[in-house]
């Protein structure tokens, strides 16, 4: 492909880098032309290629959950915590709106 890019570790990860050349406007004939060479190369070698578009998705299925299941713990341990704390709280301190500060 005829793009480059610069990129440096200053940049933010949110801003995209910035194209240092333009890139190439393909026409009809030549889209039609690769597309035709994809489909042949998918015919040849359809095995190896749904073998390796298996194995992406297994990857990021497994990548996918680890990171769900880190955000679930991290949620759990902040409920925990929170509910540490209201137990505390309601065992040993008196609020100004608490049924027993207002009668004593």
């Amino acid at each position: 492909m005829a793009t480059t890019t610069n990129s440096s570790s200053s940049d933010s990860p949110s801003t995209p880098p910035q194209r240092t050349t333009k890139r190439r406007v393909l026409s009809l004939q030549q889209r039609e032309l690769s597309r035709k060479r994809a489909q042949a190369y998918y015919a040849r070698h359809k095995a190896a290629v749904l073998a390796k578009l298996k194995a992406r998705y297994e990857i990021n299925r497994d990548e996918e959950r680890a990171r769900r299941r880190e955000l679930y713990a991290k949620n759990k341990a902040a409920q925990r915590a929170q509910q540490d704390i209201q137990a505390e709280l309601g065992n040993t301190a008196l609020s100004a709106l608490s049924i027993s500060y207002i009668l004593n």
